[in-house]
């Protein structure tokens, strides 16, 4: 339906999340305020890694679609609305409100780790 929703339970095992297109039929994984600032998409069979680091995101996003192995992990500052939210924008999660002559930056960094 569009809408957000961020009590949905989560399938990882050990930190852990199978790259599954079952997995994401629900559409993306939205982790609020995550615990770490960083994620890791390790591919067993060639043994690379790919570390994506967001040091203020308030919001970490994963989804894929049916033609994985495309999987994409994206760090949010805010998200679509929630089936609970007023419709008002000044409260809309993850708003950022910015006055006049004011900036907002957002850094994250990828790391490419290749097994040779």
């Amino acid at each position: 339906d569009g809408l957000v929703d961020l009590h949905t339970t989560h399938p990882f095992k050990e930190n852990k999340l199978e790259l599954n297109p079952k997995n994401f039929q629900k559409d993306a994984f939205i982790f609020e305020n995550p615990k770490s600032s960083y994620i890791n998409l390790y591919d067993k069979k060639t043994k690379h890694l790919v570390k994506i680091s967001f040091h203020q995101s308030k919001f970490l996003g994963i989804w894929g679609k049916d033609k994985l192995p495309f999987v994409c992990i994206e760090p949010w500052d805010g998200v679509a609305d929630t089936s609970d939210h007023d419709g008002n924008l000044e409260t809309k999660l993850g708003i950022i409100n910015l006055g006049p002559g004011m900036d907002y930056r957002f850094k994250f960094e990828i790391e490419l780790m290749v097994k040779v």
